[in-house]
């Protein structure tokens, strides 16, 4: 789960957008971009729209293992083989689409 809060650690409320988010698979690590929270999993990630909570993006490989390495306005993963964790990786970059229609 995701929960929003202010500086003091209390909920945050927001008309457009929901203050929790659930997920169905257990973290590692979590970057919010522009509209949807990416949930990243050692095999994967699960994105989330921030005002449905719905799920807007989902990947799941269990022969490559995923990692988050940063965020600044555009997150960048990388990837492995499962299998071999000293192949070569890949790098993503993943960034919002930010003339997404509300």
């Amino acid at each position: 789960m995701v929960r929003f809060v202010n500086l003091d650690g209390k909920p945050k409320q927001f008309r457009r957008q929901m203050a929790e988010i659930h997920f169905d698979i257990k973290p590692d690590s979590v970057v919010c971009l522009q509209g949807s929270v990416l949930a990243f999993h050692e095999h994967g990630l699960q994105g989330r729209s921030l005002h449905s909570g719905k799920i807007n993006v989902e990947m799941n490989d269990p022969r490559r293992t995923f990692r988050l390495l940063g965020c600044e306005s555009i997150a960048v993963v990388e990837s492995k083989p499962s299998d071999n964790p000293n192949a070569p990786c890949n790098l993503y970059i993943l960034a919002s689409n930010r003339n997404q229609q509300k």
